[in-house]
Formats: structure tokens, C-alpha cells, sequence
């Protein structure tokens, strides 16, 4: 069930909500210097559109404030990639020099992309730290004022690691050629725990960027806990709603239940409809938003049986949930009918037909299916859907 729905139509929203995430991060970054929370914010921006230029700028900008030179590293070559040939471009290959200490060649690059584009306060800024690396400290005072007038008198120096200098002595190349500096690279910040913990999280959000790995881990519980029911049919006793059960304490089952499928087809038609709905909801909420949307439809189906189900009859089965991110869908749908024209209507129609089929099927097994649940997860799924809808950008 509810497994034709498509995400083209949804493009357009989703890329206006990563543009909005995109310019609240460079705020943080250059008017609130919150690098961390800036390449959060970058992050969430790229699961909706993961070839934004700008947030993977944003990414490369923020990490190497934070010391994350592995994924600045990464996401200056994505610009580089995205974009040849634009002051983006160069900023992020200067920020790779800057990783392999040619100080001087980043300081190249940065002066010629001044020239071409005077106006971005960020790269006069990184302009500033390379000469301060170089030992230029005046010219370093001057492009960090140029930064600092930019950004709306922002000082922009905490943007960047510790100053080391390009002093490394000269030695001569075995076959006399010119000598050759030995580069200095920007320290890391000190590795502690809670650095360390920061990294890793970072590196796994840009890794993960644009998957819908919510859905996916969704997906694979219920498998696993399938597996388990087949080896052991005592899972499926410990683990299904009965209401009787509930009502003697054991609250538990109203969230366990949402893993639990009888049968083959069972499991097959739930994931399939998780499949093709789930990814396309979670990357427009989010993943914070659609965790809170799966699992509270979820329990909220589970409520509705215990409230007016049967008292003895067991249930379980993901399908309140999705019931609930299909209402979600609907939400969505709904409140952006305008933004994307003919084709809101036609998906609204969509929508509507396949909400009817599955109508139709609840009732015509209405003895075998737990329509209470499919109809609790639907109704909360509208009213969270709108709730929680993302705020529209103004990009």
C-alpha cells in the first residue's frame, strides 16, 4: 500500500528549504561565529539538496574552523568539482593549500580572486590569516579590516586555527636545485574527548549527506527483528501489542509492536510503501523532524488501537507508522498546493486515490487489519504534518 508516490514534484521545496539552511549558516559563521552549529546547519542543508554549492562551501569554511581538515578537505574538492573556475572555487583551493601549507601559492590565488570578486568578506579574511602565516602582518591588518567592514564589523580572525608560521628553513634539493621550503600546516585544535566525538559526528553527517538513513535503519530493525520471529516465535509473543497486556502495565508493546510482521507478504508490503514514501518525507522535514513524525504517529496508531481496538486480539506491523508519514505527505502536499502548481494538484489527486484505496481495504478486511491503528497514524500524521512543516524559504 501507498507505494506510488514519487518525489520529483517535491524538488523545488526541498532545494528552497536547503537554500534557507545554507544562508541561516553562513549567517552563524560570519555574523555570529558559531562554527559549529554553522556546519550543522550546512550539514541539514545538503541531506535536502547534496549538490548545493554554497552549503559545501559553508561545510568547508565551518570545518576548518573547527579543526575537521578531513572533511574541509573533502568538500573544497566537491566545490572544485561543482564549480572550476569561480571565486568559490578558488577559496576552496586556497583552503587546500592551506591544508598542505603552501602558504604562498593559496596567498596567489586568493589576491587574483580579490581582484575578480572584491565583495566577499570571507575570503579576505582567509586572505588575512595565509599572510599572517607568511609573516605579513601588515597587509594581514589590512584584509582583515576589508573582512571585518564586509561582514557588518564581525571580526572574522576566530574563523580560523592558530596561526603557524611559514618559517621553515631552507634546505637544498639534492640536485642543487633551487631551495626548497618546508611547508608549515595549520594545527588541529587539541584531541579531546569531546573533540574527538564532534569529528567523527561530522565526518559521518557529510559522508551520509542526502541519504535517508532514518528510513533505512527503520527498515533494517524491522528485517532484523523479522529474522528473529522466524528463529524464535517467542518474539512475536514478548513483542506485539495485546491490548489486555497493555492494560496490565506492559506499555512497552505500544512501541515494540511497530517492528513486529506476520508473514512474508506482510513485511514486504510495509517496507515497500516505507520505501517509497519514507526517504522523500524525511529529507523535506529533516532528520531530527521525521524521527519525531515516524515514532509519534507510530505511538499514537498504537494508542488509538488500545483505545477502541479489540481487547484480546494481538497487532503489530510498521503500518500505523507509515500511515502516519503518508498523512505527513499529505500535509505537505497541502500546504505547498500553490508552490508547485499543476503538478501540487496533480499529487494532491495522487494522494487522495491511493488514500481512498487503502480506505477501501482497511474496511473490506477490517476482521484482519488494524484499521483503528492505520486510522490513528493517518489523522496525527495530517495534524503533526502541518505542525511540524518546514518553514517556508524566502530564498
Amino acid at each position: 500500500m501507498l507505494n506510488d508516490v514519487t518525489n520529483e514534484t517535491g524538488a523545488a521545496p526541498a532545494d528552497g528549504q536547503a537554500k534557507a539552511l545554507t544562508a541561516k549558516g553562513n549567517d552563524l559563521l560570519l555574523h555570529g561565529r558559531h562554527a559549529a552549529e554553522a556546519a550543522g546547519t550546512f550539514s541539514q542543508a545538503l541531506q535536502l539538496a547534496p549538490d548545493l554549492l554554497d552549503a559545501h562551501l559553508g561545510m568547508a569554511e565551518a570545518n576548518f574552523a573547527l579543526g575537521q581538515f578531513e572533511v574541509t578537505r573533502e568538500a573544497a574538492a566537491y566545490v572544485r568539482r561543482l564549480a572550476p573556475g569561480t571565486t568559490d572555487a578558488a577559496i576552496a583551493e586556497a583552503l587546500a593549500l592551506c591544508l598542505d601549507g603552501n602558504y604562498p601559492q593559496a596567498q596567489i590565488v586568493l589576491e587574483d580572486a580579490a581582484r575578480r570578486d572584491p565583495g566577499r568578506a570571507y575570503l579576505h579574511a582567509l586572505r588575512g590569516y595565509v599572510l599572517r602565516c607568511l609573516g605579513n602582518d601588515y597587509d594581514a591588518s589590512l584584509a582583515e579590516a576589508k573582512a571585518s567592514r564586509l561582514a557588518s564589523s564581525a571580526d572574522l580572525r576566530s574563523l580560523f586555527p592558530q596561526v603557524q608560521r611559514y618559517a621553515a628553513p631552507a634546505t637544498m634539493a639534492a640536485d642543487g636545485a633551487a631551495p626548497r621550503m618546508e611547508p608549515v600546516r595549520p594545527a588541529a585544535p587539541p584531541m579531546t574527548p569531546g573533540n574527538y566525538v564532534r569529528r567523527r559526528t561530522l565526518q559521518v553527517s557529510f559522508a551520509t549527506r542526502g541519504q535517508p538513513i532514518v528510513t533505512y535503519s527503520i527498515m533494517a530493525v524491522c528485517a532484523a527483528v523479522f529474522l528473529l520471529q522466524i528463529g524464535n516465535g517467542g518474539v512475536t509473543d514478548a513483542l506485539q501489542q495485546t491490548n489486555v497486556d497493555v492494560a496490565n502495565g506492559q506499555w512497552w508493546r505500544l512501541f515494540t509492536s511497530m517492528f513486529v510482521h506476520y508473514g512474508y507478504l506482510h513485511i514486504f508490503s510495509n517496507m515497500l510503501s516505507l520505501y517509497f514514501i519514507g526517504p522523500f518525507v524525511e529529507r523535506i522535514y529533516g532528520t531530527g523532524r521525521y524521527l519525531l513524525l515516524y515514532f509519534g504517529t507510530g505511538l499514537i496508531a498504537s494508542l488509538t488501537f488500545y483505545a477502541i481496538g479489540p481487547t484480546f486480539n494481538p497487532a503489530g506491523g510498521a503500518s500505523g507508522a507509515i500511515a502516519g508519514i503518508f498523512g505527513v505527505l499529505g500535509a505537505f502536499f497541502f500546504a505547498n498546493r500553490n508552490q508547485m502548481g499543476p503538478a501540487g494538484s496533480a499529487m494532491i489527486r495522487q494522494w487522495v486515490v491511493l488514500l481512498a484505496i487503502n480506505v477501501a481495504i482497511n474496511v473490506a478486511y477490517s476482521s484482519s487489519l488494524g484499521w483503528q491503528a492505520h486510522l490513528g497514524g493517518l489523522v496525527s500524521g495530517l495534524i503533526l504534518g502541518f505542525l511540524l512543516l518546514p518553514r517556508r524559504s524566502n530564498v
